[in-house]
């Protein structure tokens, strides 16, 4: 009964989207030096929201794909007729749901709820749109990835705005990005590496159910987004900024690594782990991220998500995080 889910929301990735959120904060909270009080909870609030949503982006990509998915993945948990479409239908809506409450009871502010708008709009348009336009959709896709980050910056530098406040004063839902352009530099200049990295280990996941003939070796050149973000540690100090170019280096190590043996003739589960590799490049990112604000609740997260990630993959092996 439990493994039909554990394969529809992709179990091994899950781990990855709670440090989208939770990295995005820390970037902006270390940008404004804001204390730990004003960061730590929207932060982790935000990573939480995140992870519902990505599973709520899951579920509705499983019931989009349903009529392709019965010739090219029929062990999907849809066609396989494990799960019905009205239980995986009803599933995506209660994540949406448990992400408002969550993001309305920690009173996040409104410029996370215009991000997480945004979101849920990249990710119904990805699901509907990646097979008529396969180069727009990457970018979709990665956008999707890029906006989770924004959202716990925009949690953590949207200030104590209510909806009340919005009302009175419309600007209130601009409050996405920190002001100070050092900060709001920062951030996008994340945003932007986690965007294009993404999109390229969505090419690398293309027609992975029947991936044949070998790669070139443009396939190394795709995870060179991974050293984008290096951008927002140049003009800082210290360990946490060493951390953060070190983890950026090892992610884009880790992607060459992975797509090293694709370049002879291979199978999908050649390509699958090689995916799935490459998404677990993206955790090392997050967490060189967060070292630019070192809370030790922060720092925690990340921590659980990779041994949560790590635990994953070995306890079910048999389930795709692709």
């Amino acid at each position: 009964m439990l493994k039909p889910w554990l394969q529809l929301f992709r179990v091994p990735n899950l781990p990855t989207a709670v440090c989208d959120a939770v990295a995005g904060g820390a970037i902006a909270g270390a940008s404004l030096g804001l204390p730990p009080s004003a960061v730590v909870r929207p932060a982790l609030l935000a990573g939480g929201a995140e992870l519902l949503l990505y599973m709520a982006g899951l579920a509705d990509n499983d019931l989009a794909d349903a009529d392709r998915d019965r010739e090219a993945a029929p062990d999907r948990p849809i066609p396989s007729g494990a799960l019905s479409r009205r239980s995986v239908a009803a599933a995506a809506r209660l994540c949406v749901l448990g992400a408002a409450l969550l993001g309305a009871a920690g009173g996040l502010p409104p410029g996370w709820w215009l991000v997480a708008l945004a979101l849920l709009g990249c990710i119904a348009a990805y699901n509907r749109c990646k097979d008529a336009e396969p180069a727009p959709a990457r970018l979709v896709m990665g956008a999707c990835r890029g906006l989770a980050l924004l959202s716990g910056a925009a949690a953590v530098a949207g200030g104590g705005a209510s909806f009340a406040e919005a009302l009175r004063r419309p600007e209130a839902l601009l409050d996405v990005l920190p002001r100070d352009p050092g900060a709001c530099g920062a951030v996008v200049l994340a945003a932007l590496g986690w965007t294009l990295y993404i999109a390229a280990v969505t090419r690398l996941g293309e027609d992975e159910e029947r991936a044949e003939a070998g790669l070139g070796r443009w396939r190394y050149a795709l995870g060179l987004p991974a050293l984008l973000p290096l951008a927002a540690a140049v003009p800082r100090a210290g360990w946490g900024a060493a951390g953060f170019a070190a983890c950026s280096l090892y992610a884009f190590v880790r992607w060459c690594l992975a797509v090293a043996p694709l370049g002879a003739p291979h199978g999908p589960a050649a390509r699958r782990r090689a995916v799935g590799r490459t998404i677990g490049g993206l955790l090392f990112l997050q967490i060189g991220a967060i070292c630019l604000y070192p809370a030790p609740a922060l720092l925690g997260a990340a921590a659980a998500c990779w041994a949560a990630a790590l635990a994953v993959r070995r306890a079910w092996p048999s389930i795709s995080g692709s």
